[in-house]
């Protein structure tokens, strides 16, 4: 069974999954910052033997940095298809 709607209950009939987005506006964004992982060389090999077969690999090391990023926000509304009640709601996404 599939179920159609937001994981919420209503808060006025409190029915689950009754919760549909009517209409989705951006309020603003602004800059920030997000962090990222990268592989990197280390300049070191693994060497393997596989059906006798010689195969070398590099290694590879995982690193973090800190790139830009814009937060964009947004104003939610969402309407109960039982009760026809409206709910605004705030979220963001950083991109």
């Amino acid at each position: 069974m599939v179920k159609k709607g937001k994981k919420e209950k209503c808060p006025k009939c409190e029915k689950w999954f009754s919760l549909k987005l009517v209409k989705s506006t951006m309020t603003g964004q602004t800059a920030t910052q997000k962090s990222e992982s990268y592989k990197e060389e280390t300049g070191e090999f693994e060497v393997k033997t596989v059906r006798d077969k010689t195969i070398v690999k590099p290694i590879f090391k995982t690193r973090q940095r800190i790139v830009p990023a814009t937060k964009y926000h947004y104003k939610n509304t969402f309407t109960c298809k039982y009760c026809s009640n409206q709910l605004v709601t705030q979220s963001y996404e950083v991109l």
